[in-house]
């Protein structure tokens, strides 16, 4: 299940859970130097949640829905392309109307898949569709000729300074059992 954590929230979880509380009250110690833990973890937390946002599983993070946002166009090949959402960080699922499937995620222009994409031969089409996602431009390959509408775009949204969102399954420690 997906749980909202606030920054404060979050930086607390990972003290309880890398031993740095509870902190014993029983004795008196004073230091006038040291190392900034909170400022440590909270950099700590933001790289792995960064991390999580680019590699989890969609299920274990906030999915947006994006579709009523993007009108594609299409392209004399025949081809569709839609500007990437105003802050949509990862495209998770993609479907058109006329697909018999979601469009198969692929991020690397320069692999195999990608390249077939410009062969109106090695394309994809209805049954075997691909979306190449491009850093501002989204290509769908290949709508049916009669039609050129997105029935489902969803993604990963930019995150929210100071709000993390995700299923605690992803955390970075053991288990649970300390707390």
């Amino acid at each position: 299940m997906v749980k909202t954590y606030s920054a404060d929230e979050m930086l607390a979880l990972w003290r309880l859970m890398q031993g740095y509380e509870p902190l014993r009250t029983d004795c008196l110690v004073t230091r006038t130097d040291g190392v900034d833990i909170d400022a440590l973890l909270r950099h700590e937390i933001d790289m792995w949640y960064s991390r999580m946002l680019d590699t989890a599983p969609p299920a274990k993070l906030s999915v947006t829905d994006y579709t009523s946002l993007l009108v594609p166009t299409r392209a004399p090949d025949g081809a569709a392309s839609v500007a990437r959402p105003t802050g949509c960080r990862r495209v998770v699922e993609v479907v058109m109307e006329g697909w018999e499937r979601e469009g198969l995620l692929v991020t690397d222009p320069t692999s195999g898949i990608a390249r077939a994409q410009s062969s109106p031969y090695a394309r994809g089409g209805c049954v075997d569709p691909v979306v190449l996602v491009g850093r501002n431009t989204i290509r769908l390959y290949t709508p049916p000729a009669d039609v050129c509408r997105i029935v489902t775009f969803t993604g990963i949204a930019e995150p929210v300074a100071g709000v993390y969102r995700f299923d605690e399954g992803l955390l970075p420690f053991d288990s649970f059992d300390q707390c």
